[in-house]
């Protein structure tokens, strides 16, 4: 379903339709943050809790490389995407939309393999302590088991926010956040006949969900049930829209992955520092704490890529440049508002968990 019609998009008030836009992208963001918060609370009560909070933290900027490359391949499809719906041609617009998923599912079943294989080697660069690597390296073998699922998972949100419905993500990754709040006990603690798996079941609980919410994802795309229609066909390699693609996305792809590079430096200064389990596991607590923060932020940027790209493919260029401005100073407000937030509550805040 639609949040925004495309009349909205296009002629709409600009800070209302960006929040339209963005408000089940924020609420898809707290969910995505839920996966984490869901994990680190239900470790952090295990007896040997601080060995499994670090292990998560660590593991957790490795992952985040990989994921700032689907960011990167996902924000060519809402370009491409988005363009082509803004000037009506339908056709291109899923086949663009075939080809990023092509793309996704690909680079997915490499970093699958590959990351698989090399998690000892990359965990043990870190200089960790044994118990912390050891767990470390069983949670990034479960996950890189399931990257393929992750980035079908991603890719479908970003090709549904550029067709202007941001309400069906926002429903798929409920569903998934539900069932993994609902899993993790039972695999962490081993209820219900299952065995106490720990850390293991914290990241099979992910990529079981991940599952899930691909596996909806690709039906209802393929049944057209989201005004997006695919079929096999477009998702056979296009040379031109592969081009195009690539342009777009290698760029975005490097500048995440810088971020999240910057983030596995900082956990090798960490891993270093005097009783470097209990620092990891409490900047892993706050950490998640401030992505709390991006949430709105990332609603409304994803809100201002989709009028952007709409607005360019109606050769509407003013109000791509109006969109743009106006979000970044919503965006800057917002920021200022929960900084002050989470300065003055950031003790009570701590204490949850």
């Amino acid at each position: 379903m639609r949040s925004v019609s495309k009349e909205q998009i296009l002629n709409g008030p600009i800070i209302k339709t960006l929040f339209l836009l963005g408000w089940p992208i924020m609420v898809s963001s707290l969910l995505s943050t839920a996966y984490t918060l869901a994990d680190t609370f239900w470790l952090g009560r295990l007896e040997e809790s601080k060995y499994a909070v670090a292990a998560l933290q660590i593991s957790w900027p490795i992952i985040f490389l990989l994921i700032s490359i689907a960011f990167g391949f996902g924000a060519a499809g809402v370009a491409l995407v988005s363009q082509y719906t803004g000037a009506k041609k339908h056709e291109e617009a899923e086949r663009s939309a075939g080809q990023v998923i092509f793309i996704s599912l690909t680079f997915g079943l490499v970093f699958a393999i590959t990351g698989f294989f090399l998690s000892p080697f990359i965990v043990h660069s870190l200089g960790l302590e044994k118990e912390v690597s050891h767990l470390a390296i069983l949670y990034l073998r479960i996950i890189f088991f399931g990257i393929p699922f992750m980035f079908g998972s991603f890719t479908f949100g970003f090709i549904m926010r550029a067709y202007g419905d941001t309400v069906t993500p926002m429903i798929v990754d409920g569903i998934a956040v539900i069932l993994n709040i609902i899993l993790d006990p039972i695999l962490i603690f081993g209820m219900f006949g299952f065995p106490e798996m720990g850390v293991l079941g914290a990241g099979l609980a992910t990529i079981l969900t991940q599952s899930l919410a691909t596996i909806i994802a690709l039906h209802l795309l393929f049944k057209g049930k989201v005004g997006i229609k695919l079929k096999l066909e477009y998702l056979k390699p296009e040379k031109e829209k592969i081009k195009k693609i690539f342009r777009i996305g290698i760029p975005a792809s490097i500048g995440n992955s810088g971020t999240a590079f910057g983030f596995f430096i900082l956990m090798y200064i960490l891993a270093r520092v005097p009783d470097s389990t209990v620092v990891l596991a409490a900047y892993g607590i706050g950490d998640r704490i401030i992505n709390l923060i991006f949430i709105s932020i990332n609603g409304l940027s994803a809100g201002i890529t989709t009028v952007l790209g709409q607005s360019l493919g109606a050769d509407k260029i003013e109000r791509a440049e109006e969109a743009v401005k106006k979000g970044i100073l919503a965006m800057f407000f917002i920021l200022v508002v929960c900084s002050i937030l989470l300065v003055l509550f950031r003790t009570e805040i701590m204490k949850i968990f």
